[in-house]
């Protein structure tokens, strides 16, 4: 088993950029449609500054995933390419913290 170098237990995570012809509204109610349906239940989440809205869910004590809509030029600087701009750009992320075993 790998021990993080700083000494403490880290959350899990995976999940990608997304570009779509889709309103944001779109995005988000296929999101909200599916996550729901699974389990999941509405959580807050931070808003980073790449971020101009976000929806994000929760599953029991460990579980959590976000959906972000971004603004492409700021990520792409972050990201170091260039994102498509006539297109919604959308984060989409599950994150999984340790068990308290």
């Amino acid at each position: 088993q790998a021990r993080p170098i700083e000494g403490g237990a880290n959350s899990a995570y995976a999940g990608g950029v997304y570009a779509t012809t889709d309103v944001p509204d779109m995005v988000y109610a296929w999101y909200a449609a599916w996550l729901q349906a699974h389990g999941w239940h509405t959580a807050r989440f931070p808003r980073a500054s790449s971020f101009q809205s976000i929806q994000g869910y929760e599953r029991g004590d460990r579980e959590a995933y976000y959906v972000a809509i971004t603004d492409p030029q700021l990520l792409g600087q972050t990201l170091g390419r260039q994102l498509p701009t006539d297109r919604t750009v959308f984060e989409a992320r599950y994150l999984i913290s340790p068990s308290n075993q």
